[in-house]
């Protein structure tokens, strides 16, 4: 969460609010700031000043958002929340200094990997499911992986197929079993994506390599 306190006037004897003061509070995931460019080290209360131009511009996109988001559909919903994230990592970045895209990616994508491996079991991977669980845009998944010189489906596709090598190797179980752990159609779509990584058939591999 980003906490903003605005608009606050100081006297002798302390705070006055000399107006109506409104709330409106902004929750994003840190990931969501990282992605957008944010340092890691993000503040948890941030104190800005009402008259710097990004800040007011900032409060009037949130105080419109307030109202209008009730009655918008689905894309401009998401369209508002791309700006907000854009402008809320803005004033961040002003406060906090510049920082370097790929480390700001560094986190988020430790993070995409670590799910992927806690997930390779539990049937298809998709972006949008990765974009979900770490609550950022497809387009941010995408690069994540792009910083790298990967696609999620490539990196994917490379871990179930290590894992289906150490299993052909270390153990005795058919090459059906061993597909279907692996979220595999069925032996032959195994077998078409083990020959085009390695050169073989996961039963030559099992000959040449299993215990």
């Amino acid at each position: 969460m980003v906490k903003a306190i605005v608009g606050l006037a100081t006297d002798r004897d302390g705070v006055s609010v000399r107006e109506r003061v409104r709330k409106r509070t902004l929750t994003l995931p840190r990931a969501v700031l990282v992605a957008a460019g944010c340092d890691a080290n993000i503040p948890a209360c941030l104190v800005v000043e009402q008259g710097r131009p990004l800040v007011g511009v900032l409060l009037r996109v949130l105080d419109e958002a307030w109202n209008r988001v009730p009655g918008m559909n689905t894309s401009e919903v998401e369209a508002t929340r791309g700006a907000l994230v854009t402008l809320t990592a803005g004033v961040i970045r002003v406060h906090s200094g510049p920082v370097k895209e790929t480390s700001d990616m560094d986190a988020l994508r430790a993070q995409i990997d670590d799910w992927i491996t806690r997930n390779l079991r539990c049937g298809p991977i998709h972006i949008e499911d990765l974009a979900a669980a770490h609550s950022v845009s497809a387009r941010t998944i995408h690069r994540a992986f792009a910083l790298t010189g990967d696609t999620m489906t490539a990196v994917v596709r490379s871990r179930r197929l290590a894992a289906v090598r150490e299993e052909l190797v270390h153990t005795n179980m058919t090459i059906a079993k061993i597909a279907h752990r692996w979220c595999f159609y069925d032996p032959s779509h195994l077998g078409r994506e083990f020959r085009r990584c390695f050169g073989v058939s996961p039963s030559e591999y099992r000959q040449s390599h299993g215990c």
